[in-house]
């Protein structure tokens, strides 16, 4: 589109905003990035700031439009994407106050993330396999700049006490076209053989991966079976309707009890209502301080993250 701001391009690009935030929640942060280096930006506001954009916001609110009002609508499915997200990023467990420590576990999130890029780097330049060529701060340059601040400000701002780096992967994979221009690989051919034989090899070691964790008793959560939950609820709640803490606990006791409807207190396709049933153990991650009640039944310790578990009878 900076080369071509045709009609057929501008419905693409609705088609493409629409799809994007359908799949996932957080391409939004994308849009945000995008729509704030467009301010500063000579040749991104040309595309932003031009009358054919209407068409983009006409195609991209088809898309999105009806699924917003069944999220936002009178069954308040809003309220449980709230919940999940919160508990997600372990809001609960913030201290009360303003605290910097947030942006520092972001950081720290980033610096897993890329840790294994820049060794890479760093290995093939002390090597003298790769040199830097030098990169022109372009439209795609602010973005990559503007990305990390603006999800450092998130995690900031909604005090954020956790920070996976399979959540930041996406966001940063399209910026893999930066590290493609500014560096430059000497004996290109043998690295891609070189590179070729290294994915296989990892393939391989992720393939034994699980019966070598084992053998070694290093902790994974792959060999943390569920057999613990589903029996207990089994042999006392065998007539209780259950409520597992979230989709990972339901799906996995599921398996054990194909037979049985197991409901997900995070799954927010489902409203209030049908979460609440005469006769229902709910579990719980650690207490509860919404319930008023004493739990009747707990699992202490459990899993590779060794989770406290809270039965409550509703």
């Amino acid at each position: 589109m900076l080369a071509r701001k045709s009609i057929l391009n501008y419905l693409l690009l609705g088609l493409v905003l629409g799809v994007g935030i359908m799949s996932k929640y957080n391409y939004i942060f994308f849009l945000l990035t995008f729509a704030v280096v467009a301010l500063w930006d000579k040749e991104l506001r040309a595309i932003v700031f031009n009358p054919k954009i209407l068409l983009s916001v006409l195609v991209s609110v088809l898309l999105v439009g009806p699924h917003v009002y069944w999220l936002l609508g009178p069954d308040e499915y809003q309220s449980f994407l709230t919940s999940s997200i919160e508990e997600k990023i372990g809001k609960e467990q913030a201290q009360s106050g303003f605290s910097m420590l947030p942006f520092m576990i972001y950081l720290k999130g980033l610096f897993v993330l890329m840790f294994p890029v820049i060794a890479i780097i760093s290995i093939g330049y002390f090597s003298k396999n790769l040199s830097f060529n030098k990169l022109g701060i372009n439209w795609f340059f602010k973005m990559l700049i503007t990305q990390l601040l603006v999800l450092g400000l998130f995690f900031l701002i909604f005090q954020s006490q956790k920070v996976e780096t399979r959540w930041l992967l996406p966001f940063f994979i399209p910026f893999v076209v930066l590290l493609l221009e500014i560096v430059d690989l000497k004996n290109s051919k043998k690295l891609v053989t070189v590179g070729y034989w290294v994915f296989i090899l990892v393939i391989g070691i992720q393939t034994i991966r699980t019966p070598i964790e084992k053998v070694m008793k290093i902790p994974s959560s792959v060999h943390f079976g569920f057999e613990p939950v589903a029996s207990k609820l089994s042999k006392n709640y065998n007539t209780y309707h259950w409520v597992l803490p979230n989709v990972t606990y339901a799906g996995n006791v599921r398996l054990l009890h194909p037979e049985r409807t197991i409901l997900s207190a995070d799954d927010y396709s489902l409203t209030a209502l049908e979460l609440q049933h005469e006769g229902e153990v709910e579990i719980t991650i650690g207490p509860s301080v919404e319930k008023q009640t004493t739990p009747v039944d707990s699992l202490i310790g459990f899993g590779k993250e060794k989770e406290n578990l809270y039965f409550y009878i509703n």
